[in-house]
Formats: C-alpha cells, sequence, structure tokens
C-alpha cells in the first residue's frame, strides 16, 4: 500500500541549547548535551594544555573542562557563581565547557536554519546559523569544534587525575 503523505512536505525540526559567551548567542544541538549544571571551582591541573581550563568531580566523576572562549578565540573571563558548565557528550567522552549563561532548549525547523557561508575558516564549526529577532545565533557542530587531540588530552588528564584520586583513598 502507498502512502499519501509526500515526504518531501514533512517539515523536520531540531531542538537546540541556546547559550551565551560573550554576548554571542550560540546554539548546540540537544542531543549533544548531557545536563546543564551550576558553575562549580574547577581544579588546575598540573600540566598545561591550550583548551583545558581543569577538572571537576561531578557525582564522583572526574570531567575536564575544556575553555571554549580560549577556542572561540574570545577574551578571557573570571568566572563567578553565575556561568554555567554545559556538560556534553562527544563520542564516547563526556566533557564541560563554561558559558557565560543558557538561555532555553529551542525547537527550530530545518528552513529557519541557513546553512552557514563561507566567510571565514576560522568558523568552521559552524553548521548553521539561525536569525532570531536582530541576531544571528551560531549552530555549533561539536565534532568540529572538539579536535581529536583535545578529546584524547581531556581522557588522558581525567585518567590521570582519577588514578592519583584512587591512590590518594588508599594511602589514607
Amino acid at each position: 500500500m502507498e502512502s499519501s503523505l509526500n515526504r518531501s512536505s514533512i517539515s523536520t525540526t531540531s531542538k537546540y541549547v541556546l547559550f551565551d559567551i560573550a554576548g554571542q548567542k550560540y546554539a548546540l544541538a540537544l542531543e549533544d548535551v548531557v545536563e546543564v549544571i551550576w558553575m562549580v571551582a574547577l581544579t588546575s591541573t598540573p600540566a598545561h594544555h591550550d583548551h583545558i581550563e581543569g577538572v571537576i568531580n561531578l557525582r564522583g566523576t572526574i570531567l575536564p573542562i575544556l575553555n571554549l572562549r580560549r577556542m572561540l578565540n574570545l577574551p578571557p573571563t573570571t568566572y563567578g557563581l553565575n556561568h554555567r558548565i554545559l556538560v556534553v557528550r562527544t563520542g564516547e567522552r563526556t566533557l564541560g565547557f563554561v558559558v557565560d549563561a543558557v538561555a532555553q532548549v529551542e525547537e527550530y525547523t530545518r528552513e529557519q536554519v541557513d546553512a552557514p557561508r563561507e566567510f571565514d575558516m576560522s568558523l568552521s564549526f559552524v553548521n548553521g546559523l539561525i536569525k532570531q529577532q536582530n541576531q544571528i545565533i551560531f549552530c555549533v557542530d561539536l565534532s568540529k569544534l572538539i579536535s581529536a587531540n583535545d578529546v584524547s588530552t581531556a581522557a588522558e588528564m581525567t585518567q590521570r587525575v582519577t588514578a592519583a584520586i584512587s591512590i590518594e583513598k588508599r594511602t589514607t
């Protein structure tokens, strides 16, 4: 039995978590976001990595926090209690980003998300543009924003911190 539905007329929608960094709005696909938490103290790590800000203990799991401002070439800021941490999943790894604010979850149709223009190679992590009121929201492709090296470094750091905690627990 053939369906009378014209599949091309079906409008698909996607949900995005909208967040703000340095006055610019960004959107991340909801399926990439595990949760949003209030800012907590970050623990610095002995080894310096360009994109890794530190780690936090999230309910017994060591979570690396990447510096999204540095990744986006934005000026640094002092984090405060009003900042949020976006906990995201990329492949098999869970990571966090500090953002200035998380606005809401919004649903957009395919027609509302424009293809990015090839105007700046530094924005290769942008996979769409949403025009809303008098602003443009950049849709972030997490797999293009976070390099394999960042994920590997974060995983290695997590293992080291977890091992150090395990050794400390055994000696006390």
